[in-house]
């Protein structure tokens, strides 16, 4: 179950992303994607995309998984941008690489952030009933993936499901979902029960400190870059392609060293 990758990568991580704290980075998240929003050209578009990537790449999760999250939501921004391309390169490439750094931040993000101190943060700007019901929905959908994904390979051991007829397949697929479906109403009482059994009072209790490390300071500065970046594009205009760009992957890449350095001395 690829999903629970996720947690994985985010919990047993060294690197000094895993150790900074989950304000930090959503700062610099919301910075970087703020920034990618508003930029209004390739070329400031390709330096964030390129600070997001290389944040991304040191997180010490597989390149193949890390990259596969990133670009999973550049695959709908291109059909997009292919269906409204007019001949001019700059509008689609502009809108792929907000794609990219948006899908990157985010995935970095995810991959060194344990969720609970993801929905610690998240309470504080959407209603608390909205957050707790998309904190149980996240620890729910590993429980129903994994029951799913028993009962297709039951039917597929038992010729049920798998290569050969098309009806066979198609009665074996409802039967499975059929199965998730009654395995979520039933989770869904089961967890209320216990929920009222534990005391539940119409709000999840519970605290979470974080804090400040030396580890903070790094998306802190990447955040600071990506704005002095941003503003400095629009400013300077074409002098700044020579300068500010070079200057943003040339922090973008020192920033993956000090992770990577970081990670190997923590190893040792």
């Amino acid at each position: 179950m690829r999903i629970a990758l996720v947690d994985l990568y985010a919990t047993r991580g060294g690197s000094v992303y895993h150790r900074a704290t989950a304000a930090a980075k959503i700062l610099w998240a919301a910075t970087m994607i703020a920034c990618a929003i508003l930029a209004n050209d390739w070329e400031t578009a390709l330096g964030l995309a390129a600070i997001a990537l290389a944040v991304l790449l040191t997180v010490r999760a597989p390149a193949s998984f890390s990259l596969a999250l990133a670009f999973y939501p550049v695959v709908f921004a291109l059909l997009f941008a292919l269906a409204i391309w007019r001949g001019s390169f700059a509008y689609p490439a502009t809108l792929l690489l907000r794609a990219l750094t948006a899908s990157s931040t985010l995935a970095a993000l995810i991959l060194t952030t344990p969720y609970p101190n993801l929905f610690h943060h998240l309470h504080r700007f959407m209603p608390r009933a909205v957050c707790e019901a998309l904190f149980l929905t996240y620890r729910a959908i590993f429980i129903l993936v994994e029951t799913i994904e028993n009962v297709f390979r039951s039917l597929y051991l038992r010729g049920g499901y798998g290569t050969g007829s098309l009806a066979r397949n198609l009665r074996g697929g409802a039967v499975g979902l059929g199965v998730g479906f009654l395995r979520a109403i039933d989770l869904t009482e089961r967890m209320n029960q216990v929920m009222v059994i534990r005391g539940y009072e119409d709000r999840l209790h519970g605290s979470l400190t974080e804090r400040l490390s030396a580890a903070d300071a790094l998306p802190v500065l990447l955040a600071f870059v990506a704005i002095a970046f941003s503003v400095a594009m629009r400013l300077l205009g074409e002098t700044a392609i020579a300068i500010a760009l070079p200057a943003a992957v040339a922090v973008a890449a020192a920033s993956g060293v000090v992770n990577y350095v970081s990670i190997q001395d923590r190893d040792s």
